[in-house]
């Protein structure tokens, strides 16, 4: 499993500035592992890190912790 994630940390990045905070080869991975338990959308994919975060801390790296799509807007 290592080495698939050593391999998905080498995959270039295309994103620059703040949206790198989450490394690529752990977003990669994330999407993987839900993709094959039958992810279908961006949310499906949060949740499902979400719901194996325990995993995903052991084997990743995370450095600002499980990918996101929703964001909180606050209120004025």
């Amino acid at each position: 499993m290592f080495i698939l994630i050593d391999k998905l940390e080498s995959v270039p990045d295309p994103r620059s500035g703040n949206a790198k905070k989450h490394k690529v080869g752990d977003i990669l991975f994330m999407s993987i592992a839900a993709a094959v338990a039958g992810a279908d959308t961006w949310y499906d994919i949060e949740d499902y890190a979400v719901a194996h975060e325990d995993f995903f801390r052991k084997s990743l790296e995370l450095p600002v912790g499980i990918i996101s799509t929703r964001i909180s807007i606050p209120s004025q």
